[in-house]
């Protein structure tokens, strides 16, 4: 069985890819565009195939993390995976500066108080870092929590 450690921070990091991933698909709104919830017309040309190689890539890490996990018996093997996830959402935050530049501009009107602004003027992806970071401290707490107090 694989150490109990190791589960959680691949699910820490797990949490981290998803809200990268939101974020990216545009909810919250903040560096792009978001489309209606039920939003049904077809994708644009290459964007349904847009992280499909990384798709196979995470599938074949996890079956070969997995696969010498159980061969050898040693569980350093699975912390591919969550090195993996954050890599892909680290790829993502790479994406959205090199196209966006920083958040959309209702989100700087918002952010306009003297204080703020020159912070988020000058890192434009410190918003993505405190929406990521945020979803995966809200939903992972109560995981490590009970993995802390066992």
């Amino acid at each position: 069985m694989v150490n109990e450690f190791y589960l959680n921070l691949l699910i820490l990091a797990s949490l981290y890819l998803c809200g990268a991933y939101t974020l990216e698909m545009g909810t919250p709104p903040i560096y792009k565009k978001s489309k209606p919830i039920l939003d049904f017309s077809q994708p644009i040309d290459g964007e349904a195939a847009e992280h499909m190689h990384k798709i196979f890539v995470a599938g074949g890490l996890m079956i070969a993390a997995l696969f010498l996990c159980s061969i050898t018996g040693l569980d350093e093997f699975v912390l591919v995976l969550p090195a993996g996830c954050i890599y892909w959402g680290w790829s993502i935050r790479s994406k959205l500066k090199r196209e966006t530049g920083g958040p959309l501009p209702w989100v700087a009107v918002y952010t306009a108080s003297p204080l703020l602004f020159p912070l988020f003027d000058r890192r434009p992806m410190l918003l993505f870092d405190i929406w990521t970071l945020t979803v995966s401290g809200l939903f992972g707490l109560p995981i490590v929590a009970k993995a802390l107090w066992n």
